[in-house]
């Protein structure tokens, strides 16, 4: 996402408005089948304000209409350190289920601009986020910014493995964000 090229979709502030009314369907406490190749793990607990993946990608005709994805640039924790973690919908899984396809809010381009993803390993649990970062642009756009994506997991999710959303930023939390893309 940095140092390349960007594909970006911008959804204008009044077709932002329309989508709200969409129901958030990406995100559930609902778990899935077993994957064969991953032993049980016992689940640690999650961070207050995370969410389970239901694993049920998005069949969105805009995701559909969106450039191919990108692959994420993936971030250690000392560049993750400070950064805006921002909503994403599951586009996609591989068939074994170690590659995930996401779009992810990224910002407006301005005042909010994408930097990757980090991906981090626990027990039971692979937790995926798209983060982002204040810009220097002090007058904001009324727009909002998505990036398609894949990223790489360390193992397996599905089963004893939960895919987690981390707590999003408080600034970019509402649902209707990602509205149009479930």
């Amino acid at each position: 996402m940095t140092g390349r090229n960007r594909r970006v979709i911008r959804i204008s502030a009044g077709a932002l408005a329309l989508a709200a009314v969409v129901a958030l369907t990406a995100c559930s406490s609902e778990r899935v089948g077993s994957t064969a190749d991953e032993p049980p793990v016992t689940a640690a607990p999650l961070v207050a304000g995370s969410i389970v993946d239901a694993l049920a990608p998005s069949q969105s005709a805009v995701v559909q209409t969106m450039s191919p994805p990108m692959k994420a640039d993936v971030l250690d924790a000392t560049t993750a350190s400070g950064l805006l973690s921002m909503p994403w919908v599951l586009v996609s899984l591989s068939a074994d289920h170690r590659v995930a396809e996401i779009v992810a809010v990224t910002g407006n381009g301005s005042c909010v601009v994408p930097v990757g993803v980090r991906v981090q390993r626990s027990p039971g649990a692979v937790t995926l986020a798209a983060l982002s970062r204040k810009g220097p642009d002090q007058s904001c756009d009324a727009r909002l910014d998505f990036e398609r994506l894949t990223v790489e997991l360390p193992v397996a999710v599905g089963g004893d493995v939960r895919l987690i959303h981390p707590p999003t930023d408080p600034d970019w939390s509402n649902p209707a964000f990602l509205a149009g893309l479930t």
